[in-house]
């Protein structure tokens, strides 16, 4: 029974991850990137500053192209403490736009994939709910902007280390979970998108107290 399971798992894991390298690879490789928007004017071309500061050996501190001058890391739009921003520094600048595309949707897809099955889902309704969120509503409409997406990516992983933490069985560490939310809303808050960290906010504080009132072994 595990070996099947394990199949299926890694079977929705290579289909998640093709998917977006074909929707974003295939078009920049025939020269048509998906560039609209935020993400045309906003930001592509930070991301692209911040990868020929890195480049250039430079700590990416200081957009000298806006106003008279402001600040780059502190701008929060440039996203250049996220870490994925940094393969502007070292791979041409397209091929980071698209990597950067499609590991949103591979967060997202395999967060919601692995929360979904955590709350007793069967594998076709937690892959459905995973391309629901990752392909539609909110991700699809805020897709022009890069920043906004990244963040939202992974807060499903935030719920699964909240839940895990509250329903991790007798004996077992909290510190591994506790390690994994700490990293998704570090990750969340350097994508330099506010929205999605204030909406996230409030649905983890609420999905925590539910798990305080339910779970009062685990405070």
């Amino acid at each position: 029974m595990a070996r099947p399971l394990r199949r299926t798992s890694w079977r929705l894991l290579a289909a998640f991850v093709a998917l977006p390298a074909a929707l974003f690879g295939i078009p920049a490789a025939a020269g048509t990137p998906w560039l609209v928007g935020d993400n045309l004017i906003q930001n592509f071309p930070l991301r692209v500053l911040v990868g020929t500061d890195l480049s250039h050996g430079h700590l990416p501190l200081w957009n000298p192209y806006s106003w008279s001058g402001s600040p780059l890391l502190a701008g929060f739009n440039a996203g250049a403490g996220y870490p994925t921003t940094w393969l502007f520094g070292f791979l041409p600048d397209v091929l980071s736009w698209v990597v950067n595309q499609a590991l949103v949707e591979v967060v997202a897809a395999t967060g919601v994939l692995v929360l979904l099955r955590l709350f007793g889902r069967t594998w076709a309704a937690s892959a459905l709910g995973a391309a629901a969120f990752t392909y539609g509503g909110f991700m699809a409409a805020q897709s022009v902007h890069l920043d906004v997406v990244q963040a939202a990516a992974w807060l499903p992983w935030a719920f699964v280390a909240l839940d895990r933490l509250a329903h991790r069985p007798e004996g077992r560490p909290a510190a591994p979970w506790a390690a994994l939310l700490g990293v998704t809303i570090g990750l969340m808050g350097l994508s330099g998108a506010v929205e999605p960290i204030l909406d996230g906010g409030v649905v983890l504080a609420l999905y925590a107290l539910w798990l305080l009132w339910t779970c009062p072994g685990r405070r």
